[in-house]
């Protein structure tokens, strides 16, 4: 490999470095395919503007720097559509990180020579190669640790198992360079160069592959949140629906139900006429809406799960106010409120004895206070700290109703408390409006 193709290739290197280390920290307002279909390019660009600065500025070292700092941070910029004053930020920080990895190996590199070491431009290329090495390590780790949306599916364990190969690289390149006269004395010093640069490559592709398996599993859990939305808004639509045809048809026949108690009355068959109008009364109360808290979107949520819970011997204590100055959209307070109140339900239905549910949903100095209460079976699907329901049917949505609940919670500066006492559980939401 010649001087001109080291030289190249090192910078190579750096760049892909820094533009993992840029994705990090950096928000893109570019859409992933226009970002897949030019990131190579882009690369290339960046690449042979360094080697540029590189090769034009080799006398002033500090300028070159700055100047390399520079044009990184506004390439990036007006590729990634992002402030330059953060992109040069991150160049800026980069920098350091460079300087960082620089100062591991020249820490090392006492260890890694022999005696009878010999200076060479095959050596000189191992040692900053490994540089490189210890570089994409580092960001490798910070990744791992500033985790984004659609990496943090990928689990721990996935993690570790990926960072023994740029360790292994390391053990390796350390191994070429302590050997170097041996390698010098079989003249294959372009080889064991390739190899060494290979290497590097092959962790950074595994680390696009290991991040697109990542972000596959985040499009896959949005979907399944947007199907839940779906699901709950279709179940609120139709609910509504119904009540809708139930009023037409009850109002339909009130003339004849008013005919028919006239006539009773009439007849003076007062018997039949109080027990005609026990019955009509029932059917009339069954339909009703029980709760009205003056916002129709609430009304039609609490209403339907109150009918369903009665239905299932569920008592039902609510406390309600005048929700009609909510600012939250609809959809999130449906969303809200049916995911919660079908946990609660589902919970209650699991109770052999006593099945109790208490909701609270007012709207109180400003903001929306929302708290169930219900007993439990005493069993919670609980991994390390994130709580799942214990639903049978739909493995794959376990947790997607309660992370739709945070998301939402979150999204307009809410917070919440989740504790079980006992038989109880309880969940308690402030938002504020």
């Amino acid at each position: 490999m010649s001087g001109f193709l080291q030289s190249f290739s090192i910078i190579l290197v750096e760049t892909v470095c820094y533009i993992i280390f840029f994705e990090i920290f950096a928000d893109s307002n570019k859409r992933e395919g226009e970002i897949l279909a030019s990131r190579f390019l882009m690369i290339l660009c960046l690449s042979l503007c360094s080697f540029a600065d590189a090769y034009l500025l080799q006398k002033y070292e500090y300028i070159r720097l700055i100047v390399d700092a520079g044009i990184t941070a506004m390439i990036l910029s007006l590729y990634f559509k992002v402030r330059f004053s953060k992109c040069l930020l991150i160049a800026v920080v980069f920098m350091g990180l460079l300087w960082t990895a620089d100062f591991i190996t020249i820490l090392i590199y006492p260890a890694l020579l022999r005696q009878a070491a010999v200076e060479s431009e095959i050596k000189n290329f191992l040692v900053v190669i490994l540089a490189k090495m210890f570089l994409f390590l580092i960001i490798l780790i910070m990744n791992n640790i500033f985790r984004r949306n659609e990496t943090k599916y990928i689990k721990e364990k996935d993690w570790l198992a990926f960072l023994i190969m740029p360790i292994f690289s390391i053990a390796i390149t350390s191994a070429f360079i302590k050997n170097v006269q041996a390698v010098m004395e079989t003249e294959l010093e372009q080889l064991f160069a390739g190899l060494a640069f290979g290497m590097v490559c092959m962790n950074v592709i595994m680390f696009y592959f290991v991040q697109n398996i990542g972000k596959r599993k985040y499009l896959l859990r949005e979907k399944a949140l947007l199907d839940l939305e779906t699901r709950n808004r279709l179940q609120l639509y139709e609910t509504i629906t119904e009540k809708v045809q139930s009023q037409r048809e009850v109002s339909h026949e009130y003339k004849n139900q008013l005919t028919c108690i006239q006539s009773l009355c009439e007849k003076e068959e007062y018997g039949k006429l109080k027990e005609y109008l026990k019955q009509i009364t029932g059917d009339v109360l069954y339909d009703f809406d029980y709760i009205d808290t003056n916002n129709i979107f609430a009304n039609s949520v609490i209403n339907a799960k109150y009918q369903e819970a009665v239905q299932k011997n569920i008592l039902v204590v609510c406390k309600v106010n005048d929700l009609s100055e909510l600012t939250m959209s609809s959809s999130d307070l449906v969303v809200l409120l049916s995911n919660l109140l079908n946990n609660a339900i589902e919970a209650c239905e699991k109770c052999g004895k006593e099945r109790r549910l208490k909701l609270k949903c007012v709207y109180e100095e400003g903001e929306l206070v929302l708290s169930i209460k219900n007993t439990y079976d005493g069993k919670l699907n609980k991994v390390g700290e994130k709580l799942y329901t214990t639903k049978v049917k739909e493995k794959e949505s376990h947790g997607i109703g309660l992370k739709n609940v945070m998301r939402i919670i979150e999204n307009h500066g809410g917070y919440y408390a989740i504790e079980h006492i006992g038989e109880e559980f309880r969940i308690s939401v402030i938002i504020p409006q």
